[in-house]
């Protein structure tokens, strides 16, 4: 019963808009007062240093081999 009630915010925590632009070598997505940003921020904003430490390549081939860079305003 309880997952069902946690759907809805889930869903909210994830459905927020975000303005992407491809920018030089990488693709830059940048959140506009996200509810959660405090949240967030600490987690996306490494991630592609993260993903090299776990020894993952942090470009991706569907994106013509550019890095995403997470960004919170």
């Amino acid at each position: 019963m309880k997952s069902a009630s946690l759907k809805p915010s889930i869903e909210n925590f994830f459905k927020k808009r975000a303005y992407v632009k491809a920018k030089g070598k990488e693709i830059k997505v940048t959140f506009y007062n996200h509810p959660y940003q405090n949240i967030l921020k600490p987690l996306y904003q490494s991630v592609s240093a993260e993903m090299r430490k776990a020894g993952y390549s942090p470009r991706f081939s569907w994106l013509n081999g550019r890095p995403i860079k997470i960004d919170f305003k």
